[in-house]
């Protein structure tokens, strides 16, 4: 990997750009590690994240200390913070994940309680609170609509579908498909037994090789067609 800080300073600091990745106009990238084919769309932003390969970022997008799993895209004006996304995500625009948390017991939920941006806050005063201490992970193979937003402290299990504008406040099954706000489970894309085993496949995690001989039944069989030849492999 070379490092895109010494090439292109006014764009990025610190921060690994593998062959053939691409930053668009107006983005910025610090202390992030791109792997290959990645691109990062116009005016977005990447601090302290990895993205592995072939992620694509779309326009107006902030990725804030979090991790990105290959072939996983985004649309337009979503932001990610503190969160563990998967591979094979597709995440629509206008997409909010692990979002900060203030503290509403206290008297005020204003940050100038631990932003020193107000003169407010002393010098040496320990922050009271971390607004992300509750984990956010999204699984592998998981579809959140336009306008998803999901809290800290939930976990999204692979395969699952979160229907357009949902706010997702609690945990959603693998396969299970959400919607609403606060989102609910209204279905299962797959039967019982077929959701098990895919969960045991882990299909995301084969080569891409693997996947791209079998375009054809990921595009064309059934679940039932799908995993008995994936089983195979």
């Amino acid at each position: 990997m070379s490092e895109l800080f010494s090439l292109q300073p006014d764009i990025c600091s610190q921060s690994l750009l593998g062959e053939g990745s691409q930053c668009y106009r107006g983005s910025k990238l610090l202390v992030s590690d791109l792997q290959q084919n990645c691109v990062v769309g116009d005016f977005s932003r990447v601090y302290h994240s990895s993205l592995a390969t072939m992620v694509r970022l779309d326009r107006n997008n902030l990725i804030y200390h979090s991790q990105i799993g290959r072939l996983t895209y985004t649309g337009m004006n979503t932001v990610i913070m503190h969160a563990q996304i998967g591979q094979f995500c597709a995440l629509s625009w206008g997409v909010t994940v692990g979002p900060g948390e203030h503290d509403y017991s206290k008297v005020t939920t204003h940050d100038f309680l631990y932003n020193p941006f107000y003169g407010l806050m002393p010098e040496y005063e320990q922050i009271p609170y971390n607004r992300f201490e509750r984990p956010c992970t999204i699984g592998n193979d998981v579809w959140l609509g336009a306008n998803v937003t999901v809290l800290r402290g939930c976990n999204i299990g692979n395969g699952a579908v979160i229907g357009a504008n949902a706010t997702v406040t609690t945990d959603i099954p693998p396969y299970a498909i959400a919607v609403g706000s606060p989102a609910k489970v209204i279905r299962y894309r797959f039967d019982t037994d077929s959701i098990a085993r895919l969960q045991a496949l882990n299909w995301w995690d084969l080569p891409l090789s693997d996947i791209r001989a079998h375009y054809q039944i990921f595009k064309d069989g059934n679940i039932k067609q799908v995993l008995s030849v994936l089983e195979t492999l």
